[in-house]
C-alpha cells in the first residue's frame, strides 16, 4: 500500500495516516451554561420602551441564578473534577469545593464561576491533545470512498458503555467513523521533563554520587592545540591538566576513572574548570524524551558502587511508584486527587523543590505528570472528501511553499552577505547568532521582522487577488466548486528546500 494519497489534481499528496483531534467532552454540554431566555430578553430590549429594560433586568437575575446552579452542578461532576485534577489540582479546594458548597456570588464567587466556565469551554469546544478531555485519534486517508456511516454528534462517556444520550448525526459522504464502546482506547501517564531534570540535578549533587558521574564533552566544544573554542566567546587557553582531561570526557568514563582513586586534586580542578567554562557536563541529566525516568535510571545504573547506586535509585523508584499510582487512579477523581497529592509530597520532600512549576502562570507542563490518551475510534476519509479539498487546500499549500521559500531565501541572503563580509569564513554559531535575532521574533505574538512582514504582506496581497477582495474588505464568501488560482508565484515556486519549511501533513509535488 502506498504511503501517500493524491490530493485530487492539485499536484499534492497526503499521508495516509492523519491525526484526528477532538474534544473529550460532548459539545452539547456547553449549553448547560447558555441561557436562551436571557438572550431573547436582550434582543427585545429597547431603550425607548422602559418596560423592555425592566423585563431584561428580571431575566438577567433569573439567568444569573440558573448559571450559578449549573456551575455548582459542574463543580460536583466527577468527569469535570477529574479533568481539572489533571490540569490544576489546586482548583479543587480553592474553587470547585467552594462553589459546590454554595459560595456567595460576590466578586470572588463570580470569579470562580468564570474559571469553571472557561474550563468547560475548553473541554467541550477546544481541540486539545491532552488527557481524556483531549484524546488523540487516528484516521486513514483512503484512495477510495469507504462505506458511509453516521458521524456521532458528541463524544461518548469514558465508561465501558457508550453515552446513552449521544445521538447519531447525519451521514457525511466519504467519511466513515467507527467509534468503539468507550471514549478511550488507551491512556498513559508520563513524567514532565522538568520534574526529572530537577531530580537529576539533586541526585547528581550528592557527594557520594559525584565520583561516579560520567563527564561528557559538549558538541560545540573545539580544542585546537592549547586553545578551547566555544560559541560566541573568545578562545580560552587551557592548562596541561585540562588539555589532558578534556579528551577523556566521552561519557563512558566516570570521574573516578579520569581523576584517579584517590583523586588527583589537579585533575579534579581541571574537570571543575572545564565544567565552569561550559566545555563539559558532569551530571545525571539525560536527553529529552517521552520516558525521561528510563534514561535517568540507566545513568544511575552505571554507578559501580552497589550501595551508592541503591541509595541514588531509591528516590527515583519512589517517584515512579507514585506516578504509577496516579495512572491507576484515572477515572476516579477522588483517588486521583489523593494519589497526585502523595506524589507531589514525595517530590517536594526528595528535591526540596515545588511540585508545580511557576504556579499562577498559564502554560503547559506545570505539574509533575500528564496523561496522554488515544480515542477509541477508527475513521476512514475517502476520495469524495479529498477531491472537494483539493482546490482550496492545494491553493493553501501552494501559498505555504511561496511563503516558506520567500522567507527562507531572504534569511539565506542575509547569511551569505554576512559570510562574504567576513572573508568567507565565520564560525557557524557566530553566523547564526547574527541572523537569528530576527527569527526569534517569530515565537512572539507580534512578529517584528521586516523580512517576515514583507513576505506576509506579499502573501496577503496574492490571496486578496485570488479571492477578489478589496483592501478595505476583511471578509469574503466563495465556493469550492472550482479550484481557485494559485497564489504562489515565481521566483519562489519550487518545493521548499528547507526541512522546517515543509507542511507537516502534505508532501510537495515531485
Amino acid at each position: 500500500m502506498p504511503y501517500h494519497v493524491p490530493l485530487g489534481r492539485s499536484g499534492w499528496s497526503l499521508w495516509r495516516d492523519a491525526a484526528l483531534r477532538g474534544t473529550g467532552f460532548p459539545a452539547r454540554r456547553i449549553l448547560e451554561i447558555c441561557d436562551d431566555e436571557l438572550a431573547a430578553a436582550a434582543d427585545a430590549c429597547d431603550e425607548a420602551v422602559p418596560a423592555t429594560g425592566e423585563r431584561y433586568s428580571r431575566a438577567y437575575l433569573a439567568a444569573a441564578a440558573r448559571l450559578s446552579a449549573a456551575v455548582r452542578h459542574l463543580a460536583t461532576d466527577p468527569r469535570f473534577r477529574e479533568a481539572v485534577t489533571w490540569q490544576n489540582p489546586a482548583l479543587l479546594g480553592g474553587c470547585l469545593d467552594r462553589l459546590a458548597a454554595g459560595e456567595p456570588r460576590n466578586v470572588r464567587g463570580r470569579g470562580h464561576e468564570l474559571t469553571v466556565v472557561s474550563y468547560l469551554q475548553r473541554y467541550c469546544l477546544k481541540n486539545d491533545t491532552i488527557g481524556f478531555f483531549g484524546p488523540v485519534g487516528w484516521a486513514l486517508v483512503a484512495g477510495a470512498d469507504p462505506a458511509t456511516a453516521p458521524d456521532p454528534a458528541s463524544a461518548p462517556d469514558p465508561a465501558k458503555a457508550p453515552d446513552p444520550a449521544a445521538a447519531p448525526g447525519s451521514a457525511v459522504p466519504g467519511l466513515s467513523p467507527a467509534p468503539g464502546p468507550a471514549l478511550l482506547r488507551r491512556r498513559t501517564t508520563y513524567f514532565e521533563g522538568w520534574a526529572l531534570d530537577v531530580l537529576a540535578e539533586v541526585l547528581g549533587a550528592r557527594p557520594d554520587v559525584w565520583p561516579w558521574l560520567r563527564p561528557r564533552r559538549l558538541p560545540t566544544t573545539v580544542l585546537t592545540g592549547w586553545l578551547l573554542r566555544l560559541p560566541l566567546r573568545k578562545p580560552v587557553k587551557l592548562s596541561a591538566a585540562e588539555v589532558r582531561v578534556l579528551p577523556q570526557c566521552d561519557g563512558g568514563r566516570a570521574v573516578l576513572d579520569i581523576a584517579g582513586d584517590p583523586p588527583d586534586p589537579a585533575l579534579v580542578a581541571a574537570l571543575l574548570r572545564l565544567c565552569e567554562l561550559g566545555a563539559i557536563r558532569i551530571d545525571l541529566h539525560g536527553v529529552d524524551g517521552t520516558w525521561p525516568e528510563r534514561d535517568l535510571a540507566r545513568r544511575i545504573d552505571t554507578i559501580a558502587d552497589p550501595q551508592v547506586r541503591a541509595r541514588t535509585r531509591a528516590p527515583l523508584d519512589e517517584l515512579m511508584a507514585g506516578r504509577d499510582a496516579v495512572a491507576a487512579a484515572g477515572g476516579d477523581p477522588e483517588r486521583l486527587a489523593a494519589a497526585s497529592a502523595t506524589l507531589a509530597g514525595a517530590f517536594e520532600r526528595i528535591t526540596e523543590h515545588g511540585a508545580a512549576r511557576d504556579p499562577g502562570r498559564s502554560y503547559a507542563a506545570r505539574t509533575l505528570v500528564y496523561e496522554d490518551t488515544v480515542r477509541d475510534v477508527d475513521v476512514r476519509i475517502g476520495q469524495r472528501i479529498t477531491e472537494r479539498l483539493a482546490g482550496p487546500l492545494g491553493a493553501v499549500l501552494d501559498s505555504v511553499v511561496w511563503l516558506a521559500n520567500t522567507v527562507g531565501c531572504g534569511f539565506e541572503a542575509r547569511a551569505r552577505a554576512l559570510l562574504d563580509r567576513s572573508g568567507g569564513e565565520l564560525p557557524l554559531a557566530n553566523l547564526l547568532n547574527r541572523v537569528l535575532p530576527d527569527l526569534r521574533q517569530l515565537s512572539r505574538r507580534s512578529v517584528e521582522c521586516d523580512l517576515v512582514d514583507e513576505a506576509t504582506a506579499g502573501l496577503q496581497t496574492r490571496w486578496r487577488r485570488v479571492l477578489g477582495l478589496t483592501r478595505r474588505c476583511s471578509t469574503g464568501r466563495g465556493t469550492t466548486s472550482t479550484a481557485p488560482p494559485s497564489p504562489r508565484a515565481s521566483p519562489s515556486s519550487s518545493p521548499p528546500g528547507r526541512r522546517a519549511g515543509r507542511a507537516p501533513d502534505g508532501t510537495p509535488r515531485t
